[in-house]
């Protein structure tokens, strides 16, 4: 059968697996929630008249451009991410670049995008939502390969060492007169939290809990007594952009970002004796090695532990 129930997600899933000429052709997509059995086995008809199409050779597969890529992807991914919004305002900023572009020719679109006096760690961002798209094609049997394989993406250095102390990020707080923002920016501070997750997080009992993270992994991060005033302004409805923007006017630093902040609270609890491992714990990293960028803050805890060999006779 074309459509399957899958248990797991509790919705319709197409599933194509079939040997088509010389040519082995597999598909499979997880369909809208709340489709019926007739709109699953309507979309399969549609979609195995395609597929047999492309095999044959009835429409080349050489003839997909970038832009109908980047289409096919908004309408069947996109639109379930949480960070859809990001992505549509990038896919619209690059259309003058992959306008009238075939699908194998991403890596000259990408070249394109290397000569933009941008940092290289944007131009990456931008070169990875075209190359989503473009894989995603490459995956529904739009193209022979994987256009994607000939991408030499930037090399980034993520890491960052800036960390706010507590009186540069309560001076940047009162600045701001939106009182919602200036929640989101202490709670970011007195929680760790990353922004996407404070404009998402559920309050219960004084305890922040958040269902979805960055590792895939539920998290509760008790609340801080400096917040509990600030709790009924969380989460942030405000967007990511208008956050980041009102945050950049009002902070001290032009190397301070919001991100920063959470990086502070790792720095505040490690001057506070706080083991590296719980620190991970309060920031969600999966990863222990994710916690080891602020390995260097506990040498101040490790002189005092050094200090006191033979103290004591």
């Amino acid at each position: 059968m074309p459509t399957i129930w899958d248990k797991r997600n509790k919705r319709w899933r197409f599933h194509f697996n079939r040997k088509i000429g010389n040519r082995r052709i597999r598909a499979t997509k997880l369909l809208p929630k709340g489709w019926g059995p007739e709109e699953a086995d309507a979309y399969a008809r549609q979609e195995e008249a395609r597929l047999y199409a492309l095999a044959s050779g009835q429409v080349s597969l050489q003839s997909c451009s970038i832009a109908a890529a980047v289409k096919l992807y908004i309408d069947e991914r996109v639109q379930h991410l949480k960070s859809s919004n990001d992505y549509l305002r990038e896919y619209e900023n690059l259309f003058p670049l992959y306008t009238g572009k075939s699908i194998d020719q991403l890596a000259q679109v990408a070249t394109e995008i290397m000569k933009l006096e941008i940092s290289n760690g944007t131009k990456k961002n931008k070169i990875s939502y075209l190359r989503a798209a473009c894989r995603h094609a490459f995956k529904r049997g739009l193209c022979q390969s994987d256009p994607s394989s000939k991408l030499v993406m930037p090399k980034v250095r993520n890491d960052r060492h800036v960390y706010p102390r507590r009186a540069e990020v309560v001076m940047i707080a009162r600045r701001i007169k939106n009182k919602d923002i200036r929640a989101a920016i202490l709670t970011a501070f007195y929680s760790g939290m990353r922004q996407g997750e404070i404009r998402r997080v559920d309050i219960d009992d004084g305890v922040f809990w958040l269902a979805d993270t960055k590792n895939g992994e539920p998290r509760a991060i008790p609340m801080h007594q400096k917040l509990l005033v600030y709790a009924k302004r969380i989460p942030c409805k405000y967007s990511r952009s208008w956050i980041s923007q009102t945050f950049n006017k009002a902070k001290t630093s032009k190397e301070l970002h919001f991100h920063d902040l959470r990086h502070g609270a790792a720095s505040e609890m490690l001057n506070n004796d706080v083991p590296l491992n719980v620190v991970g714990s309060v920031l969600g990293h999966a990863d222990p090695r994710s916690t080891t960028r602020y390995k260097h803050l506990v040498l101040g805890t490790l002189a005092r532990a050094i200090g006191t060999i033979g103290s004591k006779k």
